[in-house]
């Protein structure tokens, strides 16, 4: 299971992803905060599906947590952020995403999981990277669903304000005598629908995995999101594009343990995590800014 993740600063995602030497990737061109959770936004990877194979890669912000098109209520995306490779053709929240091959890569700097090793308090948030610090990518599945905005209301014209009615009052006699107009409502405004992206993590299972086996509670299952090196990414994206879902699954494995590495990483209080980064990479020149408004800091490109 993952729920909460830090994303690769901008710049990153130009040049540090493992497969940019052999597939760029356009230039993202939006914003995005340095720590994700449910619902909230942050930049995938795909491509079009009529695009040639070589075509670049292109970055869309969406949102964390998958949104089918049937939901009623974009509260579903606190329940779909992880989708399990063993049902994702059954379950109605992932199956029209995974039949239609809607594949998409993830990146991601740091990921965080509860360790409940020490059970003489509460869990601890520890933070999973690759050992070397570079970014990589997880295999997701993206949706886009279409959702009609409520039309602002409609203004009427109506009496002047009393205050310049009593002003009028004053000059009755200078002024030709016209009745009060009447309230009169405006045409209504038509209901604009707007676009919601959307995307989950892919999950297997991890019993006895060497890392992820040491998170979550001891009674609950152990799972693991799925990460794919340079080839393994551009052979997700091309089982997508291919319709191949035999190449798409045996792309579905845990982590390699042997290339990642955990610590603790206790979230900070409230108070003290507004307008401060902590998780997410320092910036290295005016490319990578990280400005603090009040609801958190975003990488913007």
């Amino acid at each position: 299971m993952c729920a909460n993740y830090t994303p690769p600063p901008p710049r990153a995602l130009r040049e540090r992803l493992p497969f940019v030497q052999r597939q760029p990737v356009t230039e993202p061109r939006f914003g995005y905060p340095a720590e994700v959770w449910p619902a909230g936004e942050a930049p995938v990877l795909w491509q079009e599906p009529s695009a040639p194979s070589e075509a670049p890669i292109e970055p869309r912000l969406a949102r964390f947590g998958l949104l089918p098109g049937w939901a009623r209520d974009d509260k579903l995306m606190r329940q779909t952020y992880n989708a399990r490779s063993e049902t994702v053709a059954e379950k109605p929240s992932f199956r029209s995403a995974w039949r239609k091959r809607q594949f998409c890569l993830i990146p991601v700097q740091a990921f965080f999981e509860p360790n409940y090793e020490d059970s003489s308090g509460p869990p601890v948030r520890w933070r999973i990277e690759r050992g070397d610090g570079a970014p990589f990518c997880v295999a997701g599945l993206w949706e886009m669903a279409w959702r009609d905005e409520a039309p602002a209301a409609t203004p009427h014209r109506s009496s002047p304000p009393a205050s310049v009615a009593a002003t009028r009052s004053l000059f009755d006699d200078e002024l030709p005598h016209h009745p009060p107009p009447m309230a009169e409502a405006l045409p209504p405004r038509a209901a604009q629908r707007r676009q919601i992206w959307s995307f989950t993590m892919l999950t297997v299972t991890a019993q006895g995995h060497a890392l992820m086996g040491r998170f979550h509670a001891p009674q609950d299952e152990k799972r693991s999101i799925v990460v794919l090196d340079a080839e393994q990414s551009l052979a997700w994206l091309r089982a997508g594009r291919d319709n191949d879902e035999a190449a798409a699954r045996a792309l579905l494995q845990a982590l390699p343990a042997q290339d990642f590495v955990a610590s603790p990483s206790p979230r900070a209080a409230r108070s003290a995590r507004r307008g401060e980064p902590a998780q997410s990479p320092a910036p290295s020149g005016p490319d990578e800014r990280l400005p603090s408004p009040p609801s958190g800091p975003r990488l913007l490109p």
